[in-house]
């Protein structure tokens, strides 16, 4: 499902990333039409607020950040990993990772959840080779769609 709204109101997108972050989270921003570096946020929850880079306007800023690139680039990549504060065979700990497509027309930006399978797909696959990778057994890949335990795949 493709959601919209203008520029004013696009911090109801990042309303939606601090939703699904649970304890703390990385949120890698990949520009996709261009040539770019990614850019890598952190994000954190207490006491149900969430806080950017560990600032208390951290989302204003998130939010600017990503209009500006979408305003170079038209298009953009945003994955969040979270942490579950769950532990993988009582090892290793078990994250969650969301995806998201985002373009911009003019006043209005664009973005809709990459689906579960799609992520899988992506996590497992290697970006230079086109060759499946060994997809991370503690990683639950979620999308509007439902999940995809990776230790369900193995």
């Amino acid at each position: 499902m493709i959601h919209q709204t203008n520029i004013q109101n696009f911090i109801s997108f990042i309303d939606i990333l601090a939703k699904n972050i649970t304890f703390e989270a990385a949120i890698t921003i990949v520009p996709i039409s261009v040539e770019g570096e990614s850019a890598l946020w952190e994000a954190e929850k207490k006491e149900g607020k969430c806080y950017f880079n560990g600032k208390n306007n951290g989302d204003e800023m998130l939010k600017d950040y990503l209009i500006q690139l979408l305003n170079k680039t038209q298009n953009a990549a945003v994955v969040l990993r979270c942490t579950t504060h769950q532990k993988y065979l009582n090892k290793r700990p078990i994250y969650e990772v969301w995806g998201y497509r985002l373009t911009i027309d003019e006043m209005t930006v664009y973005w809709e959840n990459i689906d579960c399978e799609d992520l899988y797909q992506a996590f497992s696959t290697d970006s230079r080779t086109g060759q499946r990778i060994e997809p991370e057994q503690e990683v639950v890949y979620c999308g509007d769609d439902g999940k995809i335990c990776g230790w369900d795949r193995v």
